[in-house]
């Protein structure tokens, strides 16, 4: 189960960094079009794709974190399934 948790958050720190990456890009290929009077304007949507990866990589670190409490709480429920499984075969002998 952890390999799988670890797998999903390396998954999602991936996907933030093509996203970011992603939106750099079209930042960047829009700069020769822009005017110097538009470099401002780039300088404040190159923050704003900052500022939403940044949004995004939290959303998933906490999904993440969630899923790591659901995985816990099922394990759990596992072993106390077995358990009452093992009395009851060994009430029934």
């Amino acid at each position: 189960m952890f390999q799988i948790e670890l797998r999903g958050t390396a998954l999602a720190g991936v996907c933030v960094a093509v996203l970011l990456g992603a939106l750099i890009l079209a930042v960047v290929a829009n700069a020769p079009r822009a005017g110097a009077a538009d470099a401002g304007s780039l300088e404040s949507k190159l923050a704003s794709a900052r500022s939403e990866a940044g949004s995004i990589s939290a959303e998933l670190r906490s999904s993440n974190e969630q899923l790591a409490v659901a995985q816990a709480e099922a394990a759990k429920a596992e072993a106390h399934e077995q358990h009452l499984s093992a009395l009851l075969a060994e009430g029934e002998q």
